[in-house]
């Protein structure tokens, strides 16, 4: 009863510093960038604008929207952490996350002429959306608050019979009396308008959620430690020795939006030369027929909510209630982060949740705990494939 309570109390003290996140980013750190966005809106509506300042007016509404959009997506994800699904769970390949991380941060790496290296690291049980987020704000933030040419090393050794992570940078540092306030939420250290004050936040709520601790000592350059449980050896997946044949798999995106159609394609398949069968369609009831019909072979429905007629939920529905798509495999892709339309599509039977526009991140970790399908490298890009045996 007494460990019951002191453990409500511990989540109502995390909801709490959620809704003060949320509450401080409505106040003031959103609320400055929209101010931007209205008021160059409105000169460029007015005919305000002087000569040769159009451009740059639209480049300030530009930034501004992205700032939105970024702070948005930070604390979207810090208070998600309020309670994470332990059974989302898996043995995650820390290798091939910082591949993952130096793609996703190749842009910044390639501008700044940074170096991000390695060493040998373990795998470790967690999600990999989680172990992304951490490592790629880690890197991101040594990259961005130094000057260029900097290198990162990430690293892994057993201290004290912990194993500890260092992610290490050979910049400026951080000055002694701002080693514990680094990880406050929306504290900066610099000026900077393109930094949300979230991102050491997050790192810092991730590693608490595995019941690991976090910490920046001092040292030459920044250096960021913190603990993970590793995995289990017997928890571990081997495919060694498995036969197995395969074929390229087939996938059906279901959206009535010419446009999202387009941008899906090209976020998950085109640009990262992702192959595999497509084929799209542009309601519920045409989505059926194909999947009803005797000689299909679809592998993965994307699947868009809010459509005319049959709309994604209904048919979800229809999926699930037909013996012969039962086991059919369907990942949401909607451009609601409304939560209760995502507990509604894990409650119908969706393998995933995909926000609009997509992000070929978030799609490998969906698939990648999918039975029969897996994504394979290939000399030219990826190729999504079915697997049997």
């Amino acid at each position: 009863m007494v460990r019951a309570l002191q453990e409500q109390q511990v989540r109502i003290g995390k909801q709490h510093a959620s809704l003060s996140v949320f509450t401080r980013a409505l106040a003031h750190d959103l609320r400055e960038p929209v101010r931007t966005l209205i008021a160059f809106s409105d000169m460029l509506r007015d005919g305000a604008a002087a000569d040769g300042k159009r451009e740059t007016y639209l480049r300030f509404i530009g930034e501004s929207a992205s700032r939105m959009g970024k702070l948005i997506d930070s604390v979207s994800h810090y208070t998600r952490l309020d309670a994470p699904d332990v059974a989302e769970r898996s043995p995650c390949n820390l290798s091939q996350i910082i591949d993952e991380v130096r793609q996703n941060l190749a842009f910044i790496i390639a501008e700044r002429r940074a170096t991000v290296v390695h060493g040998p690291l373990p795998e470790v049980i967690a999600h990999p959306v989680h172990m992304r987020q951490l490592f790629q704000n880690l890197v991101a933030n040594a990259i961005a608050h130094n000057a260029p040419g900097i290198t990162v090393t990430i690293s892994h050794a057993i201290i004290d019979g912990h194993g500890v992570f260092t992610v290490a940078d050979d910049g400026i540092g951080i000055p002694q009396d701002e080693l514990e306030q680094v990880f406050q939420p929306f504290h900066r250290l610099v000026h900077d308008n393109e930094s949300t004050g979230l991102g050491l936040a997050i790192c810092q709520r991730i590693v608490a959620t595995y019941g690991g601790e976090i910490g920046c000592i001092p040292a030459n350059g920044a250096t960021f430690r913190f603990t993970m449980p590793e995995a289990d050896p017997q928890a571990l997946l081997d495919d060694d020795g498995a036969e197995e044949s395969s074929a390229v798999a087939n996938v059906l995106i279901v959206d009535d939006r010419e446009a999202d159609l387009e941008l899906t394609e090209l976020a998950l398949f085109t640009r990262p030369k992702l192959r595999c069968n497509l084929q799209s369609v542009r309601d519920g009831r045409e989505a059926f027929r194909v999947l009803s019909a005797p000689d299909s072979a679809v592998d993965l429905v994307l699947l868009d909510i809010n459509m005319p007629d049959v709309d994604g939920f209904r048919l979800l529905e229809q999926i699930r209630d037909d013996e012969a798509l039962h086991d059919m495999r369907v990942i949401m892709c909607s451009g609601s982060d409304y939560e209760p339309d995502q507990k509604r599509s894990i409650e119908l039977g969706a393998a995933g949740y995909l926000l609009k526009p997509p992000r070929l991140a978030s799609f490998r970790d969906i698939v990648s705990g999918l039975p029969g399908l897996r994504l394979v490298d290939e000399e030219t890009g990826m190729a999504l494939i079915r697997c049997t045996g």
